[in-house]
């Protein structure tokens, strides 16, 4: 007896004979159960016992058959070796279904037999009722024979209880052998017992009936719904994680984050917001400079010019933009002559001028200078007006700056 399945069906076929034929959805688990004692032989679904006997092959089968099974018939390597395990088993050679009769094998003497595993030396009819085949205990399963009328043990076999079970969660298809899609959505993972195709969403990163289609064109998360940020740096392939939206390759300069969603913050900006804006950018609550380039937003502190204002004012310029220029009055040397922030002059003024920004001359006044009252008999103070002053021995001045003429 074998069981033999096709697409949505079984055939039970007993020696040859179709007894029955049951429609079968896909999505039922089918086993097979055997009574107690009795072994399953999963390839033919089917139940297998040994007997102690000892009877010679016809006897044994007439046993078998009284007791609603055949001996057992062998149609494969691996049912051939669940065979010769429970031979083994025995410690006894035993019959099998199989008969050598001018130089045919028949499987239960109505059909010629689909599989064989004779050893050496082959079988050979010297007697009238021809040699029969034995599954010898001291083999590596191939077959050896003796004549049918010699006594031994033998192995029924008779059909298995067909059991069908639905679909556990997680399986589907024809005798529930394949699982469904890991990316299945829901706690169970669940999917349609009989096309695979997943009963909830997909999982986050997937897409498509099965579920099996990961996210493409920079899109992610459950459904494929998300869109990668933009901010993300770009490559060939995709740029986020299908699942999480995590950028892969970083992001572009100015941004920061898994996500790249964060704008470099506390002053900072480009690649990683790994540089710091130039502390010469004009000040002002929230970021001074571009998160990209650097640039300063407000412009530069007194002193400073340039995108970044990173450069000082120059050509003896100062201040804000540096738009105002030193005094002329600042004494001279080779470059900057005064402070680019305040407009001081650093070395000193030129002769006749003082103050920081050596903007003061005459009007500086010192206290009770005297002229000397022989030495010298014109004296004129400079400044006063269109015309000079004339000054005589003796007066008092407060003027720094005069001419002083003699005879």
């Amino acid at each position: 007896m074998n069981i033999h399945f096709q697409r949505g069906r079984i055939y039970v076929l007993v020696i040859g004979v179709v007894c029955c034929k049951l429609l079968l959805s896909n999505s039922f688990r089918i086993s097979v159960v055997c009574p107690d004692g009795w072994t399953v032989n999963p390839p033919s679904n089917s139940c297998l016992m040994s007997y102690s006997g000892p009877e010679s092959w016809r006897d044994a089968r007439k046993f078998c058959q009284e007791n609603g099974s055949d001996l057992v018939t062998i149609d494969s390597e691996q049912e051939n070796q669940i065979v010769h395990d429970m031979a083994k088993k025995a410690a006894k050679h035993h019959w099998i279904g199989v008969r050598h009769i001018s130089s045919y094998d028949l499987s239960l003497e109505t059909r010629r037999a689909q599989y064989v595993k004779w050893g050496e030396p082959t079988p050979r009819t010297p007697h009238v009722d021809g040699t029969c085949a034995m599954i010898p205990i001291d083999s590596d399963g191939s077959w050896g024979f003796d004549y049918c009328i010699r006594e031994k043990k033998f192995i029924c076999e008779k059909p298995g209880e067909i059991v069908m079970r639905p679909c556990l969660g997680g399986t589907y298809g024809e005798d529930c052998s394949k699982n469904c899609s890991l990316n299945c959505g829901g706690s169970h993972k669940a999917c349609n017992s009989s096309t695979g195709r997943c009963v909830s969403s997909c999982a986050a990163g997937f897409q498509g009936g099965m579920c099996d289609v990961e996210c493409a064109n920079n899109t992610y998360g459950f459904n494929c719904s998300q869109t990668c940020s933009p901010k993300c740096a770009k490559t060939e392939d995709k740029v986020c994680n299908t699942i999480s939206g995590e950028c892969l390759w970083g992001c572009i300069p100015g941004y920061s984050g898994e996500k790249c969603d964060s704008e470099c913050a506390n002053n900072t900006y480009g690649l990683h917001c790994s540089e710091i804006c130039n502390p010469n950018c004009a000040e002002r609550e929230g970021k001074v400079c571009n998160t990209v380039s650097g640039k300063c937003l407000w412009g530069c502190a007194p002193g400073y010019s340039g995108d970044k204002c990173d450069s000082e004012c120059a050509n003896n310029t100062y201040g804000l933009h540096c738009s105002q220029a030193c005094s002329p009055n600042c004494a001279e040397r080779e470059g900057q002559v005064c402070s680019t922030i305040s407009g001081e002059c650093l070395w000193g003024c030129a002769p006749g001028y003082s103050g920081d920004k050596c903007d003061s001359g005459d009007e500086t006044w010192f206290p009770f200078f005297i002229i000397p009252p022989k030495r010298l008999n014109r004296m004129w103070v400079d400044g006063q007006g269109d015309r000079p002053v004339l000054l005589r021995p003796g007066f008092q001045s407060r003027k720094r700056m005069f001419t002083a003429f003699s005879n």
